[in-house]
């Protein structure tokens, strides 16, 4: 099992690809979360998590930024773009600004 933490200041996002058999568990303030191949959008708030089942998602912070654990099996969930930034002890920060 691979654990990968992102923080993302208000309105960025991340895109996310691979994400079969993972779970988006969110530890600091709410995400806007949208699956490619799902017509609904979810919102999880701080101690609340989701299991994603497509093909590539896209999440955004709320207006007071989030912070959230990726858990997946090995290969899966790959960021589609990462600038290698360090981020207040995440291991990666998001690569775009929404």
């Amino acid at each position: 099992m691979q654990t990968i933490q992102y923080c993302l200041e208000p309105g960025q996002t991340q895109a996310l690809r691979e994400i079969a058999k993972t779970e988006i568990r969110v530890t600091r303030g709410r995400l806007w979360i949208t699956q490619y191949g799902d017509i609904t959008d979810y919102f999880v708030g701080a101690g609340q998590a989701i299991s994603l089942q497509g093909s590539s998602v896209v999440v955004q912070a709320e207006r007071d930024g989030a912070t959230f654990v990726l858990r997946t099996s090995a290969g899966g969930a790959a960021p589609i773009s990462n600038k290698n930034n360090a981020c207040n002890g995440c291991q990666v920060k998001p690569f775009v600004r929404g």
